[in-house]
């Protein structure tokens, strides 16, 4: 979602960032950055390809909604950003519905690259975030079962303790996840309302396509 909102939406930040010799997604997230939590009341549904959890609905399909004229790029952005936090933190509220209750996540690939991605999940979850020193997981996993097999480590257990490293832990700030709540919310209440429109259109479209 990010990498496509970027590619069709963000022509000036891509060329100032092309000016300034830096990523256009570092010109994203410091124009994000001092935009209040919810995104000065935008709310994002991430569901761009369908859910896959917690509704396992293919014919659902994303909403931004709450735009105004005071909008910016970085807003957008923002609650993008946002609206995906919003999704884990659903999926984590199913699980503590059902006993289950998370205390620390582990983040690896390219948002980690993000730290104003990573404040924002922790503080919608209240959760802090471990980040490993090799930030590519499914490479890591693959040399630590290369590890294994080569015989440097009996099994997978010491060769996970000994090859995967912390580098550093975002806590979340308590303020921010209050103010959180009321927007997670909304994103929650918004599949259920939406739900039927939404795949009356799923449906019109692909009979359209046939």
């Amino acid at each position: 979602m990010v990498k496509w909102f970027k590619e069709n939406f963000c022509g000036k930040e891509s060329a100032l960032a092309a000016r300034r010799g830096v990523d256009v997604y570092a010109i994203l997230n410091e124009l994000a950055a001092n935009i209040p939590p919810g995104s000065e009341g935008l709310v994002v549904l991430d569901y761009w390809q369908g859910n896959r959890t917690p509704y396992v609905d293919p014919e659902a399909r994303g909403i931004i909604r709450g735009l105004s004229l005071k909008h910016t790029t970085g807003h957008i952005y923002r609650a993008i950003i946002e609206g995906i936090a919003y999704g884990t933190e659903h999926i984590l509220r199913t699980f503590r519905q059902n006993g289950y209750r998370v205390e620390e996540m582990i983040a690896a690939g390219g948002p980690t690259k993000s730290p104003l991605w990573m404040q924002i999940h922790a503080d919608v979850s209240n959760v802090p975030i471990t980040f490993t020193a090799v930030p590519d997981g499914p490479a890591l996993g693959s040399a630590i079962l290369g590890a294994v097999a080569a015989g440097l480590y009996p099994d997978m257990q010491i060769a996970a303790n000994q090859m995967v490293q912390v580098r550093n832990r975002i806590e979340p700030n308590q303020t921010m996840h209050n103010a959180y709540q009321f927007y997670v919310d909304q994103y929650i209440n918004t599949y259920p309302a939406l739900q039927e429109m939404m795949h009356a259109t799923a449906r019109h479209v692909a009979g359209q396509t046939l």
